[in-house]
């Protein structure tokens, strides 16, 4: 089934590389490089999913994630934040509590899933058809009320 996926980072790399995998799995892909772009294309276009980063210039994923969920028109759009910033394989990842604190915030900013980069393509691939499965089948994703 195809599904509509916006991915969100200022990385054109990054979003080139999720675009390819992405659109060979089927799905139509739109991108945006900041939180401001991506949010109006969230509004405009209605994606499935967003892949969303957390550093960003204008505005990062987190206050982007919120404004989202804080829109009826766009609360049920599920979003997958994407970064570096919460990797727990990182090899300086020493600071285990920063990185529970970035995805903590990430999860409370309304998001439904965390990877860290780098992802590799399968995981990447499972995740999003988990969440796509989830949603068509009226799951909650296992989160709690």
């Amino acid at each position: 089934m195809k599904h509509r996926i916006l991915v969100v980072d200022d990385s054109p790399i990054v979003v080139s590389t999720l675009s390819k995998i992405l659109q060979e799995e089927g799905h139509e892909v739109i991108t945006a490089m900041n939180g401001v772009q991506g949010l109006k294309k969230a509004r405009r276009m209605a994606p499935d999913l967003v892949i969303l980063d957390i550093v960003m210039p204008i505005m990062d994923g987190f206050e982007m994630c919120q404004r989202l969920n804080a829109n009826p028109k766009t609360a049920d759009i599920d979003v997958i934040f994407l970064s570096a910033m919460g990797n727990l394989d990182a090899p300086n990842s020493g600071q285990f509590s920063k990185v529970l604190d970035v995805r903590s915030k990430a999860f409370d900013a309304g998001a439904i899933e965390f990877l860290g980069k780098p992802v590799a393509r399968e995981d990447l691939i499972e995740r999003v058809n988990f969440v796509l499965w989830a949603k068509r089948f009226g799951g909650d994703h296992g989160q709690e009320d």
